[in-house]
């Protein structure tokens, strides 16, 4: 330890002072120490099948994700659905096996919705993404709020996204609804319907 600072980070942080290694790599290190550090924790809880510390440990270090979804399926179903779809939200969307999760959820549970969108026969939605149009109704991020779509698109400035969409779709398909970060998500796959591209920004921005 120096200062508290564990002696492989403090030689990592020395390397990437002195150039090195890059950033990329520095951050790449860090993921693989956080695997080690809480992969056995949550094995363990497997194990025991304390599914609720197993749930909670992922969900609070997105680094693991990729090792406890290989056990999704033995995850009791009732826990299932807040399972995949809050991982999704902490940095999941990332994670192939965390999507996959996400797509089949409503065999295992129903959307809270907003009183003012659960009784309409659709609602439009919107997003911005890097993929073509007709590659957008399977992205599984859109929003209720254009707002939310432009702050992202003018965010990444045609990094990650170059279009912002607009759809819509039928209460019933939405797949999970969460506000927790004032964006007005929505989870779907497949199920936007009448899309258009309503904006878009040069690549080279």
């Amino acid at each position: 330890m120096n200062g508290g600072i564990p002696l492989e980070l403090q030689e990592d942080i020395n390397a990437l002072n002195t150039g090195k290694i890059d950033l990329a790599e520095f951050r790449q290190r860090q993921y693989i120490r956080r695997q080690k550090e809480l992969v056995p924790e949550i094995l363990k809880y497997r194990q025991h099948k304390e599914w609720e510390k197993f749930i909670d440990e992922t969900l609070c270090c997105y680094e693991v994700m990729p090792i406890a979804f290989r056990f999704y399926d033995e995850v009791p179903d009732s826990m299932k659905y807040q399972f995949c779809t809050e991982a999704y939200t902490h940095h999941g969307d990332s994670i192939p096996a965390v999507r996959k999760a996400v797509r089949g959820a409503l065999k295992y549970g129903k959307p809270e919705l907003p009183a003012e969108i659960a009784g309409k026969k659709e609602i439009t939605v919107y997003r911005a993404g890097e993929e073509p149009i007709e590659k957008t109704k399977y992205r599984i991020s859109w929003t209720l709020d254009i707002k939310v779509a432009r702050f992202f698109l003018s965010e990444y400035m045609g990094r990650h996204a170059r279009f912002l969409y607009k759809g819509k779709i039928k209460p019933e398909k939405i797949i999970a609804y969460t506000n927790d970060r004032q964006e007005q998500e929505i989870m779907q796959y497949g199920n936007v319907y009448d899309i258009e591209e309503i904006e878009a920004v040069n690549a080279e921005t």
